[in-house]
């Protein structure tokens, strides 16, 4: 994500957003387990729309996408 252009802030929350989701039972090489675990949250539309944003980004790297 560097060399894509995001900032460091950005990277560090999408980085924490994961670890959280993670924590929480999403299985990151799951796309389904994260969808699931994300609709559950308590979260707002707009931190779960970040959670798919971290998610998005992690999925393209790992090439789930």
């Amino acid at each position: 994500m560097k060399r894509q252009g995001y900032a460091d802030q950005t990277i560090e929350s999408r980085i924490r957003i994961l670890k959280v989701l993670a924590k929480r039972g999403a299985d990151l090489y799951n796309p389904e387990s994260v969808k699931d675990c994300i609709a559950n949250q308590s979260w707002s539309n707009g931190r779960k729309e970040l959670a798919a944003e971290a998610y998005d980004s992690l999925a393209k790297w790992l090439g789930l996408r």
